[in-house]
């Protein structure tokens, strides 16, 4: 078992350690990090981060032993949805008090009527297209009420003007679009809402007022609603 009684929470797929700031606005005081990647670790651990190598499906880490658990930008790497349930259900077993989880969205099928793709969707490090509504299928799989959680949806993409739209036969592996780099791509205002991301607040407390009101005994919930999170 790897030691966690000085850790409050843990990040998922650490790379870097960039997403140790949201534990620290959530509240956090001391994290962790996972990743499976034992160069990425190094250079974790050489910024200032505690990180160790280590496979989110499979973390050897005593049940409830953490406040709460981050997974930003995470499930997408993963292999496929089998590998996400056992990330999120590992994730549940350790935190006490809630799980953060946010990722792209992948509207793949609406955009590609029009010849278009987000930036993102043909990544090679993005092989799982893990979606909102996968997640909340996931979820309610393990148990998880949907009076316990909230998905929100941010930054949203109006039409195929946004430099995250690309032509269909734009490369893989691209970032922002550049009309002198990439194949031009046709002109299209949206019809159904499209977002970059999407936000997944789990509260692992069963009482329907934690989502209504600054309920008192719930520190997690109350550091989100300090943060100015719409919950």
């Amino acid at each position: 078992m790897i030691d966690v009684s000085d850790v409050d929470f843990i990040d998922y797929g650490c790379k870097f350690g960039g997403s140790f700031s949201i534990g620290h606005q959530l509240g956090g005081k001391s994290g962790l990090g996972f990743d499976i990647r034992p160069e990425v670790v190094e250079e974790a651990v050489r910024r200032g981060h505690r990180a160790v190598v280590g496979d989110a499906r499979e973390l050897a880490i005593p049940d409830k032993s953490v406040r709460f658990s981050i997974m930003s930008h995470f499930l997408e790497h993963l292999p496929d949805l089998t590998s996400v349930e056992q990330a999120i259900a590992t994730a549940l077993r350790v935190s006490t008090d809630g799980i953060y989880l946010r990722g792209p969205m992948f509207d793949d099928e609406y955009l590609a009527q029009y010849g278009l793709k987000t930036y993102w969707s043909d990544w090679t490090g993005h092989p799982c297209h893990v979606t909102d509504k996968q997640v909340e299928s996931i979820l309610t799989k393990l148990g998880v009420e949907p009076s316990s959680y909230r998905i929100r949806w941010v930054r949203r993409i109006r039409n195929s003007g946004s430099r995250t739209i690309h032509p269909l036969d734009s490369p893989k592996d691209q970032q922002y679009y550049n009309a002198k780099l990439h194949p031009p791509k046709p002109r299209v205002a949206f019809t159904r809402k499209l977002y970059r991301e999407w936000i997944c607040i789990v509260a692992l407390n069963n009482d329907p007022r934690l989502f209504s009101e600054l309920y008192p005994g719930n520190l997690f919930l109350r550091t989100l609603a300090k943060c100015g999170y719409d919950l």
